[in-house]
């Protein structure tokens, strides 16, 4: 049994999408399944081919670019088929294949319906996507909402339910929008569960068996984190956070797979920070270096096309990132665009003695390295003594193989007194 998982360390948009992909390629790694086990198409994961080409992935699994790998999208995503079904049609247009062959849906997935969309992007006080995560997510919470499978298994049943809870959200919220709209809307969501059901039905299975013949087999597993540690529900920076687990315990959840059966835990930080959305951030950089941050590190969102806040490293934060989710190794990411700074400043304190419930009141304190790329040696080691967990892997560039690897021992850690 050899499971990985990978998740974002911060506010996600850390590079994930390139550390999967080197990992579901490399040769001494190389992935015999990958599994996307929480979040929905607010999540974009971001690809640069060998040809300079950009693939963006929201719902499919980066293992969808490999030849070898079985991707599993698992029963903790929330599934919009409209958007995965572009989503597989852009793919193809790639040059890459989607079949039973390479992908797998769990008929546990949750769908969003056209609502969910309407609501969250009336409803959006924390600058979410708008794409109906939210309120998805809600509706299962509360089962009221309709599965995948349940239009495989029982589609007349599952389609009536559908036709009801559009007549109960159009008798509560029908002055909110233009009607003629939203029912073309409808019409489209339901050609596209009738396209799922029809031509990709050998896609949708019930994948927990599937899952536990590759633990057996002791074939490669990855588990792949869709957005942040700290977008999480209830250990992030609420309300300002996703609406699932983004950390280790959501993969488990997600997937099916028990805590005791992952072999590896890999965090994903950026050099510095960035947000999207709303929330506090207190490392946050308002001025030149901060701007200049967006600009070098082209720091706009993958799905949304949103600026990112920008700021300076928090190793208070990824501190915190580190303990919730076990991490063995970290990779660093961007670290190549310090190359445009004179200084590199790190949080290594708070002023307040106050816990991060009241993130948003509290002032970080700065250790500054002069010359970043000069004195790379000197950030790390501060880094890894700080959290006490190696740096693996540093990615200097966008591409699969811009990166190297650093291969300092746990046991050479500084016991720190952090």
């Amino acid at each position: 049994m050899n499971v990985t998982a990978i998740l974002g360390a911060q506010w996600g948009d850390e590079g994930k999408g390139k550390i999967i992909d080197y990992f579901v390629h490399h040769q001494e790694h190389q992935q015999e399944m990958v599994i996307r086990g929480q979040g929905g198409s607010n999540a974009g994961h971001t690809l640069i081919r060998d040809d300079g080409k950009k693939i963006v992935l929201r719902l499919l699994p980066t293992g969808i670019v490999s030849t070898k790998a079985l991707n599993i999208i698992g029963h903790g995503v929330v599934l919009d088929p409209v958007s995965f079904l572009k989503e597989v049609r852009e793919i193809r247009e790639h040059g890459f294949e989607v079949s039973s062959k390479n992908l797998l849906l769990s008929e546990r997935v949750h769908l969003t319906f056209p609502w969910h969309r309407l609501y969250d992007q009336q409803n959006n006080f924390v600058g979410t996507t708008g794409n109906g995560i939210g309120p998805t997510y809600s509706a299962k919470a509360l089962r009221e909402n309709i599965r995948l499978g349940d239009f495989i298994h029982s589609p007349t049943i599952a389609f009536e339910k559908m036709e009801r809870l559009k007549k109960n959200f159009l008798a509560t919220y029908k002055g909110n929008f233009e009607q003629a709209q939203f029912e073309e809307m409808y019409l489209k969501y339901k050609e596209s569960i009738l396209t799922l059901i029809n031509d990709y039905s050998d896609l949708i299975q019930e994948v927990h068996p599937i899952i536990q013949s590759y633990l057996k087999s002791n074939k490669n597993i990855l588990l792949e984190g869709a957005q942040g540690t700290l977008l999480d529900l209830d250990m992030g920076t609420y309300p300002f956070v996703t609406s699932s687990t983004t950390t280790l315990a959501g993969l488990c959840i997600g997937s099916g797979i028990a805590p005791n059966q992952i072999n590896k835990s890999i965090g994903v930080f950026k050099a510095y920070v960035t947000r999207v959305g709303d929330g506090p951030f207190p490392t946050e950089d308002l001025g030149e270096y901060g701007k200049m941050l967006q600009e070098k590190g082209k720091e706009f969102g993958s799905v949304t096309g949103r600026p990112r806040r920008c700021g300076h490293l928090d190793l208070v934060l990824l501190k915190h990132a580190c303990e919730l989710n076990g991490f063995n190794e970290l990779v660093m990411t961007k670290f190549d665009i310090l190359s445009h700074f004179s200084q590199m400043k790190i949080c290594d304190r708070y002023n307040e003695a106050s816990s991060l419930f009241a993130l948003n009141r509290l002032t970080p304190h700065y250790k500054t390295f002069n010359n970043p790329s000069e004195n790379l040696n000197e950030i790390i080691t501060f880094i890894e003594d700080f959290l006490q967990t190696k740096i693996s892997l540093l990615s200097c560039g966008p591409k699969r193989d811009d990166l190297v690897k650093i291969s300092r021992k746990r046991e050479e850690l500084k016991k720190s007194a952090h």
